[in-house]
């Protein structure tokens, strides 16, 4: 099989790396993104743990989705909010097991059916 690279004219030279643009790209993803991501990620491993924050490796496509739609413009299509909420109800079980997801919202709903219209807390 041929890797994909040579079935496409790439130029690998050199020269290519030294234009400002390619090397201010390249040395801003390797200090700046790079770094930046490895530092946040190990201050929260540090407040939650090692396995809790690898569970939240999953939100990376949800939080790339609503850039995309912030700063593209793109369209979520109802495949995209699927995906979200399968990735986000795999995350709540990942977290709590299987326990009841709507306990608090019942919970309120109760509360709130004791009340008058007017009566405030």
């Amino acid at each position: 099989m041929i890797p994909l690279m040579f079935m496409f004219k790439v130029d690998l030279s050199l020269e290519k790396l030294i234009i400002p643009s390619v090397l201010f790209n390249i040395l801003f993803l390797s200090l700046i993104a790079s770094a930046l991501c490895f530092i946040t990620w190990n201050i929260g491993v540090s407040f939650i743990g090692a396995i809790k924050a690898s569970n939240y490796i999953y939100i990376v496509p949800i939080i790339t989705t609503v850039t995309s739609v912030i700063v593209l413009k793109e369209s979520v299509t109802n495949i995209v909010l699927l995906g979200a909420i399968l990735i986000l109800l795999g995350l709540y079980i990942s977290q709590n097991g299987f326990k009841n997801p709507f306990k608090y919202l019942t919970l309120i709903i109760k509360k709130l059916k004791g009340r008058t219209m007017y009566e405030t807390k």
